[in-house]
């Protein structure tokens, strides 16, 4: 937002020049830095999947969600046609029916044709994932919601918020929607093609951190006893070892080693580092190929101790998964006022994050 200032004619003129500024052409101010300010998410993700937030369109929405879509029996005999285009096509087709191609898939017979069957048993792999469901989810929860008349106008959204990083920003150093970015490394972040990129070529040891605080939101004073932090994890190739990357709660983060031989997992304390948890193989090695699916449960225990729960998951480059769950005293934790995604250590490969979301429901 501009705001003109007017303590005087020279004021004045500067003013106009600059309103002028925003009549031209958007594509003579390509350099220009998006604003970057908060506002509901779940407005914006609709706008982005081209939906309407009308009463009457949510409801057709929400309708939609709950039917079956609609050419699942065309595509299905499509993938075992003779034209390979034509196959591929079949089962993108499939794979955007997320939950309810997953639900029909188990309604009806296997197929004799051994091309159908892999391709089958493909979607099912992609669509079991829990990372590719984190946007359809939002979207649903974001219909939801808005036609609650409890949630439609909730500071907390109903109890979730989802970031996929549309927004893109050249140098992130504040904010960045509900979020700060914060560094100690001397290296900035970036975003662009809905990826945030905390990069490790330059600079010092030390931390990059977008931050969420609750304060910001929900709106609340903390995140209260049960919350679900999840994203899309990953490293680019460099510096292997010497850098690592996850998510933190409070004053404790999870972090683990791109392109380490076992991952390297650990918990420690941000504030001093001490390990809570030694180095441990994770049964598979990150691999920059691809992103993992990261996820962090957090329950608050009633003996003044907080549980937190972990999940790694692999992505397509191949099969792993690695659960991991550690109790903490609730002192070392801290408040549950903050959580961030995190990029540690010396120089090395670029850290990247997607679909970042926080759920505040009982997980």
């Amino acid at each position: 937002m501009i705001q003109l200032v007017i303590t005087s004619p020279a004021d004045y003129e500067r003013g106009l020049k600059r309103l002028t500024l925003l009549a031209l052409p958007l594509s003579l101010l390509v350099s220009a830095e998006p604003e970057s300010r908060p506002g509901d998410w779940r407005l914006d993700l609709l706008k982005e999947e081209g939906l309407e937030v009308t009463e009457a369109a949510l409801k057709r929405s929400l309708a939609e969600f709950e039917s079956p879509p609609e050419g699942l029996e065309e595509a299905y005999q499509s993938l075992g046609v003779d034209e390979f285009k034509q196959r591929e096509e079949a089962q993108a087709k499939l794979l955007r029916g997320g939950r309810k191609t997953l639900d029909w898939l188990n309604d009806i017979e296997p197929s004799p044709d051994p091309e159908v069957r892999l391709r089958v048993a493909e979607i099912r792999k992609q669509l079991n994932s829990p990372q590719s469901s984190g946007r359809e989810n939002a979207i649903r929860h974001a219909v939801r919601s808005l036609l609650s008349p409890k949630h439609k106008n909730a500071p907390d959204t109903g109890g979730m918020i989802h970031e996929w990083f549309s927004q893109n920003a050249k140098t992130l150093e504040g904010n960045y929607r509900h979020f700060t970015f914060q560094s100690t490394s001397g290296r900035g972040a970036q975003v662009g093609s809905g990826i945030l990129v905390m990069p490790g070529k330059d600079g010092n040891d030390g931390d990059q951190q977008l931050v969420l605080a609750a304060k910001g939101w929900p709106g609340q004073k903390d995140f209260g006893k049960s919350f679900r932090v999840s994203a899309k994890t990953g490293g680019k190739p460099g510096g292997v070892g010497a850098w690592h990357l996850g998510i933190s709660i409070g004053n404790v983060r999870a972090l683990y080693h791109p392109d380490l031989a076992g991952g390297g997992f650990r918990f420690e304390e941000h504030d001093k580092r001490p390990y809570l948890t030694q180095n441990e193989n994770m049964g598979f090695t990150p691999s920059s190929d691809t992103m993992q699916w990261m996820s962090v449960d957090v329950h608050r225990l009633a003996n003044d101790k907080v549980k937190l729960e972990v999940t790694v998951e692999q992505g397509e480059s191949g099969p792993g998964r690695f659960q991991r769950s550690l109790i903490v005293d609730a002192k070392a934790i801290g408040d549950l006022t903050r959580i961030s995604l995190d990029r540690s250590g010396r120089t090395g490969g670029a850290a990247i994050f997607d679909d970042l979301t926080v759920d505040l429901r009982t997980p």
